[in-house]
């Protein structure tokens, strides 16, 4: 961490927050996280890396500031909230992805991709009630949407309500 704060070079940074994770010391894994994006903004992996680490720590506020930054920076909106659903929906703690990706779709809640990926996050903590609420939602914004129905329907299928899956 000493080395990556003194350090000008983002690879620095980048190797202490895989090494301070390894050692499970992953307060300093975060700050080192922020050096990497401090030195390298542009860094979606550096992103992703304190995101996770953000979470990890319980510091939502961080998580949130994170991606409304990679969803900024996407020229496409349904290629950000991809991105930010690929990223919270593999963290161990669902429940704290599900509220992030919560609070980054009250910023956004006229835009249908923000509610699939946050019916995606729901699916991938197992709940598929909330799934199918939030889903359709994206279909109320967008009604003609394919990508939403379709999403609707894998839903439908997990709940085992395969005719209205089919419908």
């Amino acid at each position: 961490l000493q080395a990556a704060l003194i350090a000008q070079d983002p690879r620095v940074a980048e190797r202490a927050v895989q090494i301070a994770s390894f050692a499970k010391q992953y307060d300093a894994a975060e700050k080192a996280a922020r050096r990497w994006v401090e030195l390298d903004p542009d860094s979606v992996d550096a992103r992703k890396a304190l995101i996770a680490l953000a979470l990890h720590n319980d510091d939502r506020d961080e998580v949130i500031i994170q991606l409304d930054y990679l969803l900024a920076m996407s020229d496409d909106p349904e290629a950000g909230y991809s991105l930010a659903t690929t990223i919270l929906a593999h963290q161990d703690d669902k429940e704290a992805a599900l509220d992030a990706m919560q609070k980054l779709v009250a910023h956004n809640p006229d835009n249908p991709h923000a509610w699939m990926a946050l019916s995606r996050v729901a699916v991938a903590a197992d709940q598929l009630d909330k799934a199918l609420e939030e889903v359709n939602k994206a279909l109320v914004v967008s009604p003609d949407l394919p990508s939403a129905s379709l999403l609707k329907a894998q839903i439908l299928v997990r709940m085992e309500r395969k005719d209205e899956a089919t419908q």
